[in-house]
């Protein structure tokens, strides 16, 4: 979504964000934005308990091979490896985003512990090209960006002269998320023209892995269309 938000502003259209949760630039009581995956607390769970999302989904992740192979912080996945390998299975290592030079001063505590201290799923405090300082902060900088955090859209209808009327409603910090999946392949919401959902839910169920470049990759591929056949 944040990729699809960031193109849309640059191209001069104005954009707007209504996100069920707080503004992703609000800190949490640590004083962090972002939060662990081990104790994420509700911030990035749309500020419920729980989540649904399969476990296997978080637990995946590439790294430098000799740095794995030696570090004492990766050895319940290389025996987690072992046991793979017992049953038949071959493990593969996946594309990192992140700084191994800086981990590797995370792990010898010359820096203060951002990924090694579970900041992967929802973001690295410490990540210099975190969504929050890239596209995020981007998007924002074009001044066409507007951001309704805590609201839930209740009803969208078209609008007379165009476009489309999106009734919300305000929520407290305990409200849950309402999901879409009536789209086309590319996001069309059908018999809305010029209304989009763009995000995850794409993929038709549990991919493995976090599918984070997945999500990018759809993303670049349904706004390169949006804007070809759609927009101009």
């Amino acid at each position: 979504m944040v990729k699809c938000v960031m193109v849309h502003s640059q191209a001069g259209i104005p954009t707007r964000i209504v996100e069920i949760g707080r503004r992703w630039d609000t800190p949490g009581t640590d004083g962090k934005m972002l939060c662990g995956t081990v104790q994420p607390g509700k911030r990035p769970m749309w500020l419920t308990d729980r989540t649904a999302q399969p476990v296997s989904d978080f637990m995946g992740f590439g790294i430098d091979k000799d740095w794995f192979e030696s570090t004492p912080r990766c050895r319940s996945t290389r025996t987690a490896r072992e046991t793979a390998h017992r049953s038949g299975c071959t493990p593969e290592f996946v594309p990192n985003v992140y700084d191994l030079e800086h981990m590797r001063q995370e792990a010898a505590g010359i820096v203060n512990p951002s990924a090694l201290n579970g900041e992967v799923i929802c973001g690295d405090n410490a990540g210099e090209k975190s969504l929050d300082k890239t596209w995020r902060a981007q998007a924002a900088a074009t001044g066409l960006l507007t951001v309704t955090p805590l609201h839930r859209v209740t009803a969208v209808a078209p609008a007379a002269g165009g476009g489309y009327s999106v009734k919300m409603g305000q929520i407290d910090e305990q409200g849950g998320v309402v999901l879409g999946k009536a789209t086309d392949n590319y996001r069309r919401v059908p018999e809305y023209p010029g209304l989009y959902v763009v995000d995850g839910a794409l993929a038709p169920g549990n991919v493995g892995v976090y599918p984070f470049v997945t999500i990018t990759a759809l993303a670049e591929r349904n706004m390169e269309r949006i804007i070809a056949t759609d927009i101009r």
